[in-house]
């Protein structure tokens, strides 16, 4: 009976010490315009299963998802704790720092759809935010979410000089995934009103991303999507970086500034001039062509196995 508790208890802290989805905790001082964030405690695992967590309204915060900590839930949840919200005419967040975390990555979800809701539960208003700095940390695996539909924010990564592995087999400093993209399904010019008839976005055209890296070891861009648009503008600055590594995605709407050691592009080594262009491709449309070839393997063995069977057929039960 003590052995089966020992053996259990050691289960338990093993299953703590392997969920790798870490939360972080978030303070804004009285007055100030930007939030610090540093290391804190474990994510919920509902939350990473489920991509999403309890009902805030029970009273527990659905920080993580399966993509990493919702940034923008996150931020609310810390804002409406300091009554930081718009009831109290509070001064405006302008900036969040992610900071001094180096025992552990750092997964992030950047769901810019958090940015323009509304939220009738915490009550603060986040299309103020300007930029978020993450800066000596571990290593960050980041994911787009959702168009941004209004205002620019600049994204930077600064002193981060190890890496993890993030789901993949390669290991990196700072991993960005997803699609960073802007304004989804526009208004017309004839719907100035917004009205909604049309069940769209009133977006201004103005609004911009731009994302810096400086002294960061390894950056990897895997299958992440910039497509060109007219509604917003995405710009990398790089520089005092060890590598730039692009392995899929879509990289037309990007512009970048590059002082990269050296840039690989599907683990080839090519100019940073030409990175993006060489390591761009979907594996959606790889695995399309897997599908198709397997499919066909699969009716040649079908048609070699039926063949095989009628000649070993009886010539009388073949007439």
């Amino acid at each position: 009976m003590m052995w089966s508790s020992v053996i259990l208890l050691c289960l338990y802290f093993n299953l703590l010490s392997a969920y790798k989805i870490k939360r972080t905790e978030c303070d804004i001082e009285k007055g100030e315009d930007t939030m610090y964030c540093t290391c804190g405690g474990t994510g919920d695992p509902f939350a990473v299963i489920m991509n999403r967590g309890p009902n805030p309204k029970l009273g527990v915060p659905y920080y993580g998802t399966r993509f990493g900590n919702n940034f923008a839930l996150q931020i609310k949840e810390a804002l409406m704790k300091r009554n930081r919200t718009v009831e109290h005419n509070s001064i405006p967040l302008r900036k969040v720092v992610y900071h001094n975390c180096l025992d552990y990555p750092f997964r992030l979800k950047l769901d810019f759809a958090e940015f323009t809701a509304w939220d009738p539960h915490y009550k603060v208003d986040l299309q103020s935010l300007e930029e978020i700095e993450i800066t000596n940390v571990h290593s960050v695996n980041l994911y787009f979410y959702n168009p941004l539909n209004q205002g620019n924010i600049k994204l930077s990564f600064f002193n981060i000089l190890n890496s993890s592995r993030f789901n993949e087999d390669d290991n990196a400093s700072v991993a960005l995934r997803g699609k960073l993209d802007y304004c989804s399904n526009p208004c017309n010019e004839s719907d100035v009103d917004g009205d909604g008839k049309d069940n769209c976005n009133i977006c201004n055209r103005q609004f911009s991303v731009a994302v810096e890296f400086n002294n960061v070891y390894d950056i990897l861009l895997r299958e992440l999507l910039v497509p060109q648009t007219s509604y917003g503008t995405s710009h990398f600055h790089a520089h005092n970086v060890s590598f730039l590594r692009v392995e899929g995605g879509r990289y037309g709407g990007l512009s970048a500034d590059l002082n990269v050691d050296s840039c690989l592009a599907y683990k080839q080594q090519t100019n940073c001039s030409v990175v993006f262009s060489k390591g761009s491709g979907l594996k959606e449309e790889h695995g399309v062509t897997g599908i198709v070839v397997g499919a066909c393997a699969v009716i040649l063995v079908f048609l070699i196995v039926l063949g095989a069977v009628a000649a070993t057929r009886p010539k009388s039960m073949l007439t």
